[in-house]
C-alpha cells in the first residue's frame, strides 16, 4: 500500500503529534508492507539549522519530503502558504507512483489532505489529536477555524485520539476512537536513578493557560514551606514553547524560584530521564483530548496527578492507576500534593505497577498499529 501522509513538520520534533507519526511510520512499514511519502514543511529551528532536505529512511519505504519556504515552526503566515505548497507536491509526486490514500493530521495539513483527495479522487483519512479550541476557546477565529477543518470538510474516516470528540455535531458519520500509544522499550532500556536526597515532581508540555500552570503555582505557594524544606522537594517544569516569561513572573511574584525549575525543549533522550529521576507527575489542565505525557510517565511508572479534564477519566479504573482532582480546585491540589510529598498514600507501590501493566497491555505500538492499517484496508477496498 502506497500512502500519502501530511503533518507540519519531522524535525525538529515539538510536539506528541510528530511522535506519533513516527512510530506509526515504522510500524506501518516494518509491520504491513507498506511505502509511506511523508509530506512536511521545510524548518529552521531555534540554533538556526536548517530542515530542508529530502530523506529516504527505512529501507527505502519511507521519504521525507519537505515543502515549501524555509521558516521558523511559528511562522503563521508560512504556516498558511505550506497548505498549498504541499498540495502540488503531493499532485506531483503522485505522478511518479500512485497513492493508494491520504492521511492527513490536524490541523490546517487536513485542508492540504483534503484538496489532494479531490483533485487526485482517492480516499482520505484525517487523524485528530486534539481539538481544545472547541473545548474552551469559543467564539475564537482560531475555533472557527477549528471547528470547520474539524466538523465541516468530509473525509473518508476520522480518527480521534479521545471519544469526546464523538460529542460534536459532525458531517462525518465514520469517526473511530484509536487512543495513543506509547513505546515501553525506549523507557524499560534507558536507566537512571532518582536522587535520594530530592522529591521530585514533574510536569511536561506547553506552558499555557489550558494546561493550568497558574493554578500549579499557586497550590504550591500555599504548601507550608517546612514541608518542601525538610523533603527538598523539586519542581520541573519542562515545556516547549508558549508563555514562559508570564509564568517565570508569576513564580518570582509568589517567592517560588528555590522551588520551582523550567526545562525549555529537551531532547527525547533527556526527557526519558526527567521522567525516570522523577517521584511524581503532575498534570494540571483545564481541557487535556489524550495526554501522551500520562502515557509516558505511566511508563516510568511514576505516580500520577491530574484534574478531571476529559481524557484522564476515559481509563480510570477503581482509582488504581492514578489520582484525580476536581478543575479549579487548589485547595484540593495542595493537598494531595502534601499527602505525596509527605508519602501518606497507601498502597503506592501497587498502584505504581496497575500503571505501567495499563500502559504494557493497552498502548504499545503494536496494538495501535493494527488498528489504523484496519482502517486503511476498509477505505481501500
Amino acid at each position: 500500500m502506497k500512502i500519502a501522509m501530511i503533518i507540519d513538520a519531522w524535525e525538529p520534533i515539538v510536539w506528541w503529534g510528530q511522535i506519533h507519526v513516527r512510530n506509526i511510520c515504522e510500524k506501518l512499514i516494518k509491520n504491513k508492507n507498506c511505502e509511506i511519502d511523508l509530506f512536511v514543511r521545510s524548518l529552521k529551528w531555534d540554533d538556526e539549522k536548517i530542515y530542508n532536505q529530502d530523506e529516504i529512511l527505512l529501507d527505502w519505504k519511507l521519504r521525507i519530503i519537505r515543502c515549501g519556504r524555509v521558516k521558523h515552526f511559528f511562522d503563521f503566515s508560512e504556516r498558511i502558504l505550506s497548505i498549498y505548497s504541499i498540495f502540488f507536491r503531493v499532485l506531483k509526486e503522485n505522478k511518479k507512483q500512485k497513492y493508494d490514500l491520504i492521511h492527513a493530521h490536524t490541523f490546517l495539513w487536513l485542508l492540504s489532505g483534503k484538496l489532494s483527495s479531490i483533485f487526485l479522487n482517492i480516499p482520505i483519512i484525517a487523524t485528530i489529536h486534539w481539538a481544545n479550541l472547541m473545548d474552551v476557546w469559543n467564539k475564537t477565529f482560531y475555533y472557527f477555524i477549528e471547528k470547520f477543518l474539524l466538523t465541516k470538510l468530509k473525509y473518508n474516516t476520522i480518527i480521534s485520539v479521545w471519544s469526546s470528540f464523538l460529542k460534536y455535531p459532525n458531517v462525518n458519520k465514520n469517526i473511530v476512537v484509536i487512543w495513543n500509544w506509547v513505546n515501553i522499550e525506549e523507557f524499560e532500556n534507558l536507566k537512571e536513578e532518582k536522587k535520594e536526597d530530592i522529591y521530585k515532581i514533574l510536569f511536561v508540555w506547553r506552558l499555557e493557560w489550558t494546561k493550568w500552570i497558574d493554578l500549579l503555582i499557586e497550590s504550591i505557594k500555599k504548601i507550608d514551606k517546612n514541608i518542601l524544606e525538610e523533603k527538598k522537594v523539586e519542581f520541573h517544569l519542562v515545556w516547549y514553547w508558549y508563555q514562559e516569561d508570564e509564568y517565570k513572573k508569576l513564580v518570582q511574584k509568589c517567592h517560588l524560584e528555590k522551588y520551582i525549575i523550567f526545562k525549555w525543549k529537551i531532547v527525547w533522550d533527556d526527557l526519558i530521564r526527567e521522567y525516570k529521576t522523577s517521584d511524581l507527575f503532575i498534570l494540571p489542565s483545564r481541557t487535556e483530548w489524550f495526554g501522551m505525557t500520562i502515557i509516558e510517565a505511566m511508563a516510568s511508572k511514576l505516580a500520577v496527578i491530574s484534574t478531571k479534564c476529559g481524557w484522564p477519566e476515559d481509563i480510570i479504573e477503581n482509582w488504581k492507576n492514578w489520582f484525580l482532582i476536581e478543575k479549579e480546585n487548589i485547595e484540593d491540589l495542595k493537598n494531595i500534593l502534601i499527602d505525596f510529598i509527605t508519602w501518606k498514600i497507601s498502597n503506592l507501590d501497587i498502584i505504581k505497577e496497575n500503571r505501567y501493566n495499563t500502559v504494557v497491555n493497552n498502548y504499545t505500538w503494536d496494538i495501535i498499529g493494527d488498528k489504523i492499517y484496519n482502517e486503511y484496508k476498509k477505505i481501500t477496498k
